[in-house]
């Protein structure tokens, strides 16, 4: 899978060719704290391994896989071994629509497994379809990914009723337009419910909507961040931040590193000239 995988990943920078999955590289040690995961995600490490900062601290290595449910932040440490890969592949709420509700998981946190046969041979086919399927497609094989994890009883990770949250009802929808200048009134009735309701609703999660916008908003540019070369003034802009020291600012104060310093973690493998 690996190989095939690298090939992919060189084509995806030099062509802007679309990918279903997103490739994460580091040559340096990265350490990240409070990434939020609004959907769940399964995170198949290849190459060096991801430490999670949990109690007790847990550690996905080479052939392993973490599932984290929606609506968890992590801390966590990616190591190389020459070099750190991971496939990441989340799933939206479509995604699971066939999967059954399940009750929430027995603790906060991620499940952590070795990728068997079965689901090593469905990413290794996943692989080779992707040059000949058009991407209308890939949705499905995601549906037929979160299938495979349920069966291996991964449902509660997968979809519980705490995962069905307005928070991330409502972070579903800043997902489609991070930079857009959104209101709480124009979310509440994309979701069909007053203001009002909705600010109760969130308030009895913990949740404010300015938070969930910032948190949207830095989620989204850390992934660009580490998947693409686009400069920093320009994730910035496409994640609702009319000032890059701004965005640099809560970034770091948000992940523990600034976007440039994430970039230098990649810097032989992306070069010196798109770190701003």
């Amino acid at each position: 899978m690996q190989p095939k995988l690298i090939r992919l990943m060189q084509r995806e920078e030099k062509e802007s060719v679309m990918l279903p999955f997103s490739v994460y590289r580091c040559l340096q040690p990265q350490n990240l704290h409070g990434v939020p995961f609004i959907d769940p995600c399964l995170i198949i490490v290849l190459r060096g391994a991801k430490v999670l900062s949990l109690q007790p601290e847990l550690a996905c290595r080479s052939g392993e896989f973490i599932l984290a449910p929606a609506g968890i932040e992590l801390q966590f440490m990616n190591l190389p071994e020459g070099e750190y890969i991971a496939v990441v592949i989340g799933f939206c709420a479509s995604d699971l629509e066939a999967i059954p509700v399940s009750a929430p998981p027995d603790r906060d946190g991620a499940a952590i497994a070795r990728v068997d046969r079965t689901l090593a041979e469905f990413l290794n086919q996943w692989i080779n379809w992707i040059d000949v399927s058009p991407p209308e497609l890939w949705a499905l094989r995601r549906k037929e990914l979160a299938h495979l994890l349920y069966a291996r009883g991964y449902g509660s990770l997968l979809k519980s009723r705490s995962g069905a949250s307005w928070r991330r009802k409502v972070s579903e929808v800043l997902m489609q337009e991070p930079a857009k200048d959104w209101s709480l009134l124009e979310i509440s009735r994309l979701l069909a419910v007053s203001e009002s309701t909705l600010r109760r609703r969130l308030q009895s999660e913990n949740a404010g909507f300015r938070d969930l916008l910032e948190s949207v908003r830095l989620g989204i540019g850390l992934h660009l961040a580490q998947t693409t070369l686009l400069p920093i003034a320009h994730i910035a802009d496409q994640c609702g931040y009319q000032s890059q020291s701004r965005f640099t600012e809560r970034f770091k104060q948000r992940f523990g590193m600034t976007p440039s310093e994430l970039r230098q973690t990649r810097l032989e493998e992306l070069g010196e000239g798109i770190l701003t």
